[in-house]
């Protein structure tokens, strides 16, 4: 599968469809996050759009952080804390459902 179909399936159902746990037009789509190394969590990105963490819950499952975090292990790359940090979204739930 081609990365334009999936950035096209994240855009086509993460903003129409998913959990909207923080108040932003996009949604959480846990199936799609595991085609798309957690960009299916398109709400939590949303809400934070700097952090490289899309998981907020440890139930979402988010293959990019674990690929960042295996790397900056073997010390390939090294993680801006305050970025990593950030991954806890600023809004909070508003009970919202679209």
């Amino acid at each position: 599968v081609s990365y334009v179909m999936l950035s096209g399936a994240i855009n086509a159902v993460g903003h129409t469809r998913g959990r909207r746990p923080y108040d932003n037009l996009a949604g959480n789509s846990q199936w799609l996050a595991l085609f798309t190394a957690g960009e299916g969590l398109h709400n939590n990105h949303h809400a934070n759009p700097a952090s490289p963490k899309l998981s907020v819950h440890w139930w979402e499952f988010d293959a990019g952080w674990l690929v960042i975090r295996v790397m900056a292990f073997f010390r390939l790359l090294k993680i801006n804390r305050l970025q990593a940090e950030a991954g806890k979204p600023r809004e909070h739930a508003t009970g919202m459902v679209r």
